[in-house]
C-alpha cells in the first residue's frame, strides 16, 4: 500500500498512486478536495458521513484519511475513535479538519498529533504537505518494524 515509487508533489514527496479517503459532510468542500488531490495524482474516495466513512475505510484501505470532525452520522471524532479500537483500521493515518475548535483542543479531544489538525478554511497545499508527511512517517515506521522483525500491516 505505502511502498510505491515517489515523485515530488508540492514541497513533499508522496507515493505514486497513494489512495486518500476524504470524509466531509460539506459536498462543496469535499468536491474541491477530491479534484485537487486527483489532479496531484492521488486515487481519491469520498464519504459524506461518519457511517459512510467507516464503510469505505474497510472497503478501500486508504493510505491516508482526511476527515472533517463536523460531518453527520458519527462525526470525525467517532470515526477516529473506532479506527483506534480496530486493529485492521488502526494503521491508517489521519489528517483532521474542523470549523471552529482550536488545533490544541482538537488534537487533545481526538488524540492525534497537533501537526495533523487544521482549522477550516485550510489551503489545499497545506493539506497536501500534511498528507505527504503522514505517508512518509508511516513508511518510515513500517521500514523500522520490518527491520526489527515486527509484523507490518
Amino acid at each position: 500500500m505505502l511502498n510505491r515509487g515517489r515523485e515530488l508533489q508540492g514541497e513533499t514527496a508522496v507515493p505514486l498512486e497513494a489512495t486518500l479517503l476524504i470524509a466531509d459532510g460539506d459536498a462543496e468542500s469535499c468536491g474541491r478536495c477530491r479534484n485537487f488531490f486527483a489532479q496531484c495524482g492521488f486515487k481519491v474516495e469520498t464519504a459524506a458521513s461518519g457511517l459512510e466513512c467507516l464503510a469505505k475505510l474497510r472497503e478501500v484501505e486508504p493510505d491516508v484519511l482526511i476527515v472533517d470532525l463536523d460531518m453527520p452520522w458519527g462525526g470525525g471524532d467517532g470515526v477516529i475513535a473506532l479506527t483506534k479500537e480496530r486493529r485492521d483500521l488502526a494503521t491508517v493515518p489521519a489528517v483532521l479538519v474542523v470549523g471552529a475548535a482550536p488545533r490544541s483542543v482538537l488534537a487533545d479531544r481526538v488524540g492525534v498529533p497537533r501537526s495533523n489538525c487544521y482549522q477550516k478554511p485550510v489551503r489545499l497545499e497545506r493539506l497536501l504537505d500534511a498528507v505527504g508527511l503522514v505517508i512518509a512517517l508511516a513508511e518510515e515506521r513500517n521500514s523500522i518494524d520490518a527491520m526489527e522483525g515486527r509484523r507490518v500491516f
